[in-house]
């Protein structure tokens, strides 16, 4: 059996993975392979490839993993055009996002699905644990995640760590639509 049959690609994804990335060859393995190695694998993994031009593109083509697909922008065109680019070409239910310099918990997936289902949620997301450059830890993020904390923190920053975010297409969809353009940054602050 082929991985993507094993991974029930042949059918629609439960999650799609999405991440976009310029100029990103410096953290992007570890990043990817942290996805690839979540105990849920039922998931594409969406990579916008913003107009690099490092090794990213070739570090892409070396991963052989029927989960993986690859859409390279002509141009560069930003974080946020790149997101919504890919954001129409999700096929899973959910979408999870992920940055090229993050590394995922390796059941990072499986607890999110677990929640979104057994909760009823549109959207879910977790603390981080933040690292330098040579991925040793360095501190932990300790978010109150609770209605009340969300919306009074909401008013201050984009409280909800982006990378983590999980969240149900069709009704995050409906009530958000993708990503504002006229945000260069701060996108995840004007999205969540």
């Amino acid at each position: 059996m082929e991985l993507a049959e094993r991974v029930g690609l042949t059918r629609r994804p439960l999650i799609t993975v999405l991440m976009a990335v310029h100029n990103g060859e410096r953290f992007l393995r570890p990043a990817v392979e942290s996805i690839l190695g979540q105990t849920l694998g039922e998931f594409e993994f969406l990579i916008v490839d913003d107009a690099s031009t490092d090794t990213t593109a070739s570090i892409l083509r070396t991963y052989q993993d029927a989960r993986i697909r690859v859409l390279t922008n002509v141009e560069n065109l930003g974080l946020t055009k790149s997101l919504n680019i890919g954001l129409t070409e999700a096929r899973g239910r959910y979408i999870a996002r992920m940055d090229a310099d993050d590394i995922a918990v390796l059941t990072r997936f499986e607890k999110q699905v677990e929640q979104l289902k057994s909760a009823d949620l549109a959207m879910t997301c977790s603390n981080v644990f933040f690292i330098d450059s040579n991925g040793d830890t360095t501190g932990r993020s300790d978010r109150a995640f609770d209605r009340n904390s969300i919306l009074w923190n909401l008013m201050f920053d984009g409280y909800l760590p982006h990378p983590t975010l999980m969240w149900d297409r069709e009704q995050v969809r409906d009530a958000v639509g993708g990503y504002d353009e006229r945000f260069v940054t701060a996108q995840d602050f004007d999205f969540t």
